[in-house]
């Protein structure tokens, strides 16, 4: 593929760059393997992690390389994530680089999230799990907090169709508008925010009342329901030892027990003194 042929022109530049571990040399990095994007037809998001895996720092993965192929939240450039993600396999790239699909997701950084003081705090949510055909999809109510609602909220234009529009949209314009969406992202992670969220509507917090709501910090798990519950063909799992899901990275079961899964040899014999008490 051109955009690994590019990538490996320049892949020595981008590790001295990364290497080195200043802010000025990874924009650098970065910078490179954006252009091979660009320029090869895949204006993709590159991430790049230095002694990590899926954002933690783990001992056998020590002096090893991340690259994460991101679409950016963008539905229409899935496709090409996936193109570049499959070509990775037959690429003659360094063993110390490791390939990821969409950006790490950590359901605790919603925690730390602050948008001009805008918390979680001040969301609430609703969900509804839905089916289409083999599939599964959420549909998504947030509840802004009513002072928030107030500043955000705004009732859309109503027309000849529906003169008594009661719904509501999001006031772009200001940072705190945007916040909604950003605490979002941070609740459930790129993969599912563009590919299992098919419907969100924002509300004030003091509108339909008797509608249960859950905390956003919370709404992670409603889509570790549809994991467990294996409601796709293809079921989701998730490597044991350093989190990546399917949708990430390919993973296999333990070849014995079939239980647990991992993403490859290096975590697999990272995790074998733990694993070999429960395989059975």
């Amino acid at each position: 593929m051109d955009f690994w042929n590019k990538f490996l022109k320049i892949e020595q530049m981008v590790v001295h760059h990364l290497r080195k571990n200043t802010v000025d040399d990874q924009e650098q990095a970065l910078n490179g393997i954006d252009i091979a994007g660009k320029i090869s037809g895949f204006p993709l998001l590159f991430q790049v992690g230095f002694n990590l895996r899926n954002g933690k720092t783990l001992d056998e993965r020590k002096d090893s390389l991340e690259l994460v192929i991101s679409p950016n939240w963008d539905r229409k450039k899935v496709s090409l994530v996936n193109q570049v993600y499959e070509a990775s396999k037959k690429a003659d790239l360094p063993t110390y680089w490791n390939v990821v699909k969409y950006q790490v997701f950590e359901p605790s950084f919603v925690y730390e999230l602050n948008v001009q003081g805008v918390t979680y705090e001040d969301f609430e949510y609703c969900a509804q799990l839905n089916f289409e055909g083999t599939k599964a999809w959420v549909g998504v109510l947030i509840f802004v907090k009513d002072e928030l609602a107030k500043k955000i909220l705004k009732k859309k234009k109503s027309d000849e169709k529906s003169p008594e529009n009661n719904e509501w949209e999001l006031d772009g314009n200001s940072v705190q508008g945007k916040a909604p969406l950003l605490f979002l992202n941070s609740a459930v992670g790129e993969y599912n925010m563009i590919t299992r969220i098919k419907a969100v509507e924002f509300l004030p917090a003091n509108s339909h009342q008797t509608i249960p709501r859950y905390s956003l910090a919370d709404l992670h798990q409603e889509f570790e329901k549809i994991d467990r519950q294996d409601y796709e063909i293809d079921a989701i799992h998730s490597c044991v030892r350093c989190g990546y899901h399917s949708y990430q990275v390919d993973v296999a079961p333990c070849g014995k027990c079939k239980k647990v899964y991992y993403c490859d040899e290096m975590c697999k014999k990272a995790d074998a003194k733990n694993h070999k008490f429960v395989c059975k």
